[in-house]
């Protein structure tokens, strides 16, 4: 499963249950009578918000990155509430794994997955309502 951001054209793919090693797929969700995009586990791990970037969510793609890099990310995400983890995400563009970072916005840091190449980045995966923490892999 791969996702792209509508604005700047950023594209992430591979990602995966930090659990169970299952790709994680799309899905929707109802809360509160608003319909959220998520991906979750198809081993029933868990599941997470789909990914964001420019403010807003991804949007599914099946364009695919030609050689990518096979589980070489070595950035990994966990929720401090649930467990639920993702491993594995990497760049649609040019296939490297993404490194997690944090940027400032507005005196606030802000977890952030970028791309070793420069491609782009993405904010880090949310889950529970809250961004999940790095784990070193």
């Amino acid at each position: 499963m791969s996702y792209a951001c509508d604005s700047c054209s950023m594209g992430v793919t591979n990602l995966h249950c930090g659990k169970c090693g299952k790709g994680l797929v799309m899905d929707t969700i109802v809360d509160g009578g608003e319909t959220i995009a998520v991906s979750r586990c198809p081993g029933g791990c868990g599941m997470i918000k789909s990914p964001t970037c420019c403010g807003k969510d991804m949007k599914k793609t099946s364009e695919k990155v030609s050689g990518t890099e096979a589980a070489t990310s070595k950035i990994n995400y966990s929720c401090g509430k649930c467990g639920m983890s993702v491993k594995d995400m990497q760049c649609n563009k040019c296939g490297k794994g993404l490194q997690g970072d944090t940027v400032d916005v507005e005196g606030s840091k802000v977890g952030v997955s970028k791309c070793p190449q420069g491609c782009g980045m993405i904010k880090s995966p949310m889950c529970c309502g809250m961004d999940m923490v790095t784990v070193k892999a």
